[in-house]
């Protein structure tokens, strides 16, 4: 017992040591073990057994919306798919992009309807209001491509053709709250502002996809940047040198990019257009059935 105590002892000193060290000369633990050229990040895998932690999920992000809100940051975008932002204004259409994510990564057997039954709705759906309502407050920049409803629409396609709704209307619906969102973010590019305040909106379209979507959010005293994994997950980084990688790529992928905020009305029209018009060939496929 004489040889274990001192060990433990010195272990808990060593430890308290190198956190007053860390913190008084501002160098990161993680540079401690590792170095400077590695780089510290947060990741907090979804469980994917428990449906109810989608409601922990929703809760988290709507807080964390309201703390950038009144942070006065502003937020940009590479969107590879829809952000989150817009379809959390659709109850539908956010309880469907969960239950895909779920169903595929979880293998789960049963129906939209049964998935959504399981849940606490309304406390998640109030999240998700939150969510947009801090959302349309940050002033904001995003760069979309032709594709970026791509994976939304074929997963409302994917689960339609699997006879996975009980309700054979609920596929129509999700179209439809896909067309809202458009005319809205539509509206939105249109003016360059979002919201009644209004709050700046910049929309720019890309011909070439991103791969992921990246989520830079700046303000006067920190950034971190979001790497959407898998629909849910997301691997957060608030490293300085990361964000700054990443907000010069955004930048640079800005320059190569076609403004279709305010003015450039053509484009614009074009772009949503497209847009529309596989939205409804979709509803088309859906009813011919």
């Amino acid at each position: 017992m004489s040889t274990v105590a001192p060990a433990r002892i010195i272990k808990k000193i060593f430890f308290v040591e190198t956190e007053k060290l860390s913190l008084y000369f501002g160098v990161s633990f993680d540079e401690l073990l590792y170095g400077t050229g590695k780089m510290k990040y947060d990741f907090v895998p979804q469980d994917i057994n428990d449906v109810q932690s989608y409601v922990v999920y929703a809760k988290d992000l709507a807080a964390i919306t309201e703390k950038v809100n009144l942070a006065r940051s502003e937020i940009w975008i590479a969107a590879a798919d829809i952000p989150t932002f817009h379809y959390s204004a659709y109850n539908e259409l956010t309880l469907f992009q969960i239950f895909s994510w779920h169903k595929n990564a979880n293998d789960f057997s049963g129906m939209y309807e049964d998935f959504v039954k399981d849940l606490n709705t309304d406390s998640l759906l109030q999240s998700c209001r939150k969510i947009f309502s801090n959302y349309q407050r940050t002033p904001s920049t995003e760069i979309w491509t032709d594709h970026t409803i791509d994976s939304m629409l074929q997963h409302i396609t994917y689960h339609f053709e699997m006879e996975h709704f009980k309700d054979k209307e609920m596929p129509i619906l999700l179209c439809n709250q896909l067309m809202e969102m458009m005319d809205t973010l539509h509206d939105w590019a249109k003016k360059g502002a979002k919201g009644i305040e209004p709050i700046p909106f910049y929309f720019y379209v890309n011909e070439v996809d991103t791969g992921n979507t990246f989520v830079l959010i700046e303000n006067e005293k920190q950034s971190w940047c979001v790497i959407r994994l898998f629909t849910i997950n997301g691997l957060s980084i608030n490293e300085d040198r990361f964000c700054r990688v990443v907000k010069n790529w955004i930048d640079n992928l800005v320059k190569r990019s076609t403004c279709v905020s305010s003015s450039s009305s053509k484009d614009r029209s074009k772009f949503f257009s497209n847009q529309k018009r596989k939205n409804i060939s979709l509803v088309n496929l859906i009813q011919a059935y």
